[in-house]
């Protein structure tokens, strides 16, 4: 199968290689259960967080995008667990507006009915970040923002989402 190169050049790649790899992981995630497990079993979720954490800003881009697909079943917690949260939190809060309204859509991705990422993006920051682009964003960013906010309304997130002044921009 091609997961696995794929995975290698995301991993160890000359710079450009990373970038289009990680959007052909993205790409092969897209709407298959059995692509998305795939990657994960190949060891893609970490070098995914990697990029974003320290790729360049096409590779932040792709790689975020990739996770937003890939955030779903257990791969939402390897996502948390291979550190992933706190990269695509930052990214929701200083990244280019395409790199923004990805992370907010793989933040959002990981909230679905996952508690402790939940928490997880909660203790990192990601409310207030995602109340700005609910407030300031562009209307893709605004509707990526206002979804991954739905999905985190839960105990506490609630009231971190009110701390934060998101209820009046999500009415």
């Amino acid at each position: 199968g091609g997961v696995g190169p794929l995975v290698s050049l995301v991993r160890e790649g000359t710079p450009v290689q990373r970038e289009h790899a990680a959007r052909a992981v993205g790409n092969l995630a897209v709407g298959n259960a059995a692509n998305k497990d795939a990657i994960r079993e190949a060891g893609g979720v970490g070098p995914l967080v990697a990029l974003v954490q320290e790729g360049t800003p096409e590779q932040r881009e792709q790689a975020a995008w990739a996770l937003g697909f890939l955030a779903n079943g257990a791969n939402r917690d390897a996502i948390r667990e291979a550190g992933g949260v706190g990269p695509l939190v930052s990214l929701v809060r200083e990244g280019t507006p395409v790199q923004r309204e990805h992370a907010a859509r793989a933040v959002g991705n990981l909230a679905v009915g996952n508690a402790a990422n939940k928490d997880a993006i909660r203790e990192a920051g990601g409310v207030g970040p995602l109340v700005a682009l609910v407030q300031e964003g562009t209307p893709e960013q605004r509707e990526q923002a206002a979804w991954a906010l739905g999905f985190l309304a839960n105990g506490a997130n609630r009231d971190a989402i009110r701390e934060a002044g998101g209820v009046g921009p999500l009415v």
